[in-house]
């Protein structure tokens, strides 16, 4: 009899050891990106599964279609039983503002002890209308997400340049002041060498020819005589005469 009862204590510690409870476990993909599993417990009625929603934005609603289920690796379906704090459809329940909160529990038939992976189907396929169903797959009962780590960035503000003082405005100003002539000599060197240029013996002549064939040139393209002069104005052979703004 001590015998038959040591043996009972083995096979329920046996079995202990196997129970499925685990927080954040991992899993290779999801449909809805905006739903996690928090934590998957077995009882001894039940699976229980664990979900955090986050609204994407106001007015945002969810709900559990009744024929969700868990699929074991041997293909075998775990049929939903009831939910927690959230509407089953048709019904919905509504979230006011975008990010916040929804966390509810689903309660299936019980897995076997020994599950080490499984699928969460809501309902398998996707909808034509955008809806994304609570479907994840391959979650592992025996390893867990890592916690992401919030990542703080340093940054640093440099202070704003000196405003210029007047002394520096007076400063630049007298600089510009000193280019002042030697602007004016470059300018007045430039337009004495165009003058030289047009006094040399037969210059304007030749230019005029150029200008006439080049006339001519544009007038046998289609191109009508005022249109050919304004371009020739625009962009002559003549060298131009450079001019002062005011």
């Amino acid at each position: 009899m001590r015998k038959l009862t040591l043996s009972a204590v083995a096979l329920f510690a046996c079995a202990t050891a196997f129970a499925q409870n685990i927080t954040n476990p991992k899993f290779d993909g999801r449909d809805d990106t905006n739903t996690s599993i928090s934590k998957i417990e077995t009882n001894k009625q039940f699976t229980v599964i664990t979900f955090e929603t986050v609204a994407p934005g106001d007015s945002s609603w969810v709900e559990i279609n009744n024929d969700m289920f868990i699929r074991t690796g041997n293909d075998v379906h775990y049929k939903f039983v009831k939910a927690e704090d959230i509407a089953i459809a048709p019904k919905k329940t509504t979230i006011a503002r975008g990010g916040d909160k929804l966390t509810f529990k689903v309660y299936f038939e019980k897995i076997p002890a020994t599950t080490k992976y499984v699928d969460v189907i809501e309902r398998a396929g996707t909808s034509g209308d955008a809806i994304r169903f609570f479907n994840f797959y391959h979650v592992s009962l025996t390893a867990s997400r890592p916690v992401e780590n919030q990542r703080v960035v340093s940054v640093t503000l440099a202070p704003p340049p000196p405003p210029m003082n007047m002394r520096n405005a007076m400063d630049m100003g007298g600089i510009m002041n000193a280019m002042a002539p030697m602007m004016g000599a470059m300018t007045k060197s430039t337009l004495d060498a165009q003058v030289e240029y047009f006094k040399q013996p037969g210059k304007l002549q030749e230019i005029a020819k150029l200008t006439r064939a080049y006339l001519d040139a544009l007038m046998n393209e289609g191109i009508t005589r005022d249109e050919a002069i304004k371009i020739i104005t625009a962009d002559g052979l003549m060298p131009k005469i450079g001019t002062t703004g005011k």
